[in-house]
């Protein structure tokens, strides 16, 4: 898990190496409080061009700020936005593999320093990944697979390709091996011949894999086997998990956008575990009470207590709550 707060593995062998990254970057803008997030690009500067190019274009006015471009794999991306006690705006970001993890942790290190924190943002990185393999002449054979990029897979299939061939500088790609899918590789061999199989399952790919292993094999040859089995990823979609992020995301605006707010009392009556109020999540609930996970740790509340995020400040005084009015 990444946590950021913004104020105002390699694996090689003879025949196979793996790399899987993608890249994401968000810009933030300072003065409107709006960010952006480039999700699965092949390079850092691409990821962060795209995000800033993106935040500038919201608002005429704009003051984007570039976060950290950085790798990740599979994983959600949430960003929570707030306001401090200077009256500047919070800004906090999660990566996490886990949708409501990502949410909890960024909404939990927003209300530490400040008020009205609210999920602005919740996408989700693929990791795309490619794969590819090189053969040399007259031998040599490199897969490289679970790359970020279609230029990674096909160089180190072709470095690894040329360490292991006795005619350097004959290796090529082999004919259609490139790709980013979710795909199996399985390898073959009896000493002699060896063969290569893909396809959407490992199951599929074995027999290919015997097929060109055992074409030119005599009757006196060893039968070929089965010697290994790689997977390259693909991209791998978001969690059904993710969609419930979202969907506190719509409730958060719903009030903004249609100008027309739940009256509170209304709204406390759908006070649930996981809800957000004005001094942060509802962690546990025993009605009329609640607990509210806010900035200054857990804490128990009456239900007429508690407002909708962003309709109330919440301050305390001493480390006691001082009702809102």
């Amino acid at each position: 898990m990444k946590i950021r707060i913004f104020l105002g593995v390699a694996l090689s062998a003879a025949l196979l190496s793996c790399q899987a990254f993608a890249w994401t970057a968000t810009a933030f803008d300072k003065k409107n409080g709006g960010s952006q997030t480039q999700l699965n690009a092949d390079t850092p500067d691409e990821a962060m061009k795209e995000a800033m190019e993106s935040c500038q274009k919201n608002a005429t006015d704009a003051e984007c700020v570039p976060n950290m471009d950085h790798p990740v794999r599979a994983t959600a991306v949430v960003v929570v936005t707030g306001v401090d006690q200077n009256g500047n705006k919070y800004i906090s970001e999660v990566e996490d593999t886990d949708p409501n993890k990502a949410a909890n942790q960024a909404l939990q290190a927003c209300r530490k320093e400040a008020t009205g924190c609210q999920i602005r943002l919740a996408d989700w990185d693929e990791g795309a990944t490619w794969a590819a393999v090189a053969i040399g002449n007259p031998d040599g054979t490199h897969l490289s697979y679970n790359n970020s990029t279609q230029a990674d897979a096909e160089n180190d299939a072709i470095q690894g390709c040329e360490k292991n061939t006795s005619q350097k500088g004959s290796c090529k790609i082999a004919q259609n091996s490139t790709t980013n899918a979710h795909v199996w590789y399985v390898f073959a061999t009896n000493g002699l011949s060896f063969g290569i199989g893909r396809d959407k399952t490992k199951q599929a790919a074995i027999r290919p894999a015997l097929d060109e292993c055992n074409k030119n094999n005599t009757n006196s040859s060893p039968p070929c086997k089965v010697t290994d089995v790689f997977e390259n990823k693909g991209p791998t979609p978001a969690p059904a998990s993710l969609k419930k992020v979202q969907a506190r995301i719509v409730q958060n605006d719903t009030p903004r956008l249609t100008g027309q707010a739940e009256p509170p009392s209304t709204w406390r009556k759908h006070l649930a575990l996981g809800s957000d109020t004005h001094c942060g999540m509802v962690v546990e609930m025993r009605p009329p009470l609640a607990k509210v996970q806010t900035m200054i740790g857990e804490m128990w509340f009456r239900s007429e207590q508690l407002w909708p995020p962003g309709s109330k400040d919440c301050h305390f005084l001493n480390g006691v709550y001082q009702d809102a009015e």
